[in-house]
């Protein structure tokens, strides 16, 4: 689910940045953020950290509401990253062209805390800003406990300690939240003894997918921006504006973000949200599932249900576009039938009920005497 998650977050976080506050970012820059983040984590340099903490200074430590939806990205963003099953046991790595040479897991995890590193000095010392270091708390233990899951690792581990120790002597966190850092550490398996910790170290590994999943779902004020175009809007709100069964062009003017009720999510909503995630993960897996009947891809991309005997349909699914169901039941409304014959031909018509073909005279269709 580690995908499903990163989707999200990166979706929460699109939200935040749409909005003006203190001014709003387009998708351009949103997609060259994530690229100058991608770039960080991947080779932490100085011109790149510096790149991205220029960009994090003037759109996110200035704002009150991005921070949090930031810091879920990075949860998840931590948590997508591949991991080396035998790095995660502490065994050694094949060798590498240069080429294609990727960081690994345990390397880009240490990258993400070295950026936010970079961004609490600039704010420390040069802002005075110490609500940036508040706001970071809650998501510091996940990100130093997921970069401290590797077992037979004490150059990685001796790296997070001294970075704890920096914090600790600049003076960004109190002392008992670096004792919580500290304590996320000590969490971790112990060198030497990686066949006993082997179920814990892949629990730990798991701890930043379930702290993302323990978020609780919440409604936004608002589903789009209201500085956005309204071809930009989400797909949802063209909802109460679209009317059935009607062939006249909507205005583009009506087209405004959803009001909806802020504060938790239904429980209904919730349940209904954590099946599309699963079905999203269908989509994306590279596991195949064996379980249930066998299933196909169609022409039109869908996952479909196959009779091995003959090869006919019969059921499926599709996270894009319209369900069979919903298909069968607009051929059979267009055809008359009702709910129930579907699938069914409808009966012919009552030879009663047929109405006569007028004669034809002199080539020509005989028309009914008007009335004087």
């Amino acid at each position: 689910m580690a995908s499903a998650e990163l989707t999200v977050a990166k979706a929460a976080l699109s939200g935040a940045l749409f909005r003006a506050d203190p001014r709003s970012c387009s998708r351009d820059e949103i997609e060259s953020m994530l690229a100058l983040l991608s770039s960080a984590v991947n080779e932490c340099s100085p011109p790149n950290v510096q790149k991205f903490k220029h960009w994090a200074l003037s759109n996110l430590v200035p704002s009150s509401a991005r921070v949090g939806p930031f810091c879920k990205y990075l949860v998840a963003l931590v948590g997508s990253f591949e991991g080396d099953a035998d790095s995660a046991r502490g065994l050694p790595l094949l060798p590498q062209s240069k080429k294609s040479r990727v960081p690994s897991t345990k390397r880009r995890r240490l990258h993400v805390l070295y950026i936010l590193n970079d961004i609490l000095y600039h704010v420390k010392f040069r802002t005075r800003d110490k609500s940036f270091a508040e706001k970071l708390e809650p998501t510091l233990p996940p990100l130093v406990r997921s970069a401290a899951s590797f077992s037979n690792s004490p150059k990685q581990i001796r790296k997070i300690q001294d970075l704890i120790a920096l914090w600790e002597e600049q003076e960004y966190f109190p002392d008992s939240f670096v004792a919580k850092l500290r304590a996320a550490i000590d969490e971790t398996p112990s060198p030497g003894n990686s066949a006993q910790n082997d179920p814990q170290a892949a629990n730990i590994a798991n701890s930043i997918s379930k702290a993302a999943k323990a978020v609780p779902f919440v409604m936004p004020h608002t589903h789009g921006d209201l500085s956005t175009p309204w071809y930009d809007l989400p797909a949802g709100n063209w909802l109460p504006v679209l009317e059935p069964n009607s062939t006249r062009p909507i205005n583009p003017a009506m087209i405004k973000p959803l009001v909806l009720s802020a504060g938790p999510a239904d429980k209904t909503l919730v349940e209904a949200v954590k099946r599309l995630l699963v079905d999203v993960e269908k989509v994306f897996t590279k596991e195949a599932s064996l379980d249930g009947p066998p299933s196909d891809i169609g022409q039109m991309g869908e996952f479909v249900e196959v009779n091995e005997i003959d090869g006919e349909v019969t059921g499926g699914d599709t996270y894009y576009g319209w369900s069979q169901a919903f298909c069968k039941k607009m051929r059979a409304r267009k055809r008359g039938d009702n709910a129930s014959d579907i699938g069914h031909k409808p009966d012919a018509q009552p030879q009663s009920k047929l109405e006569p073909k007028p004669k034809l005279e002199a080539g020509r269709e005989l028309q009914s005497p008007q009335k004087s």
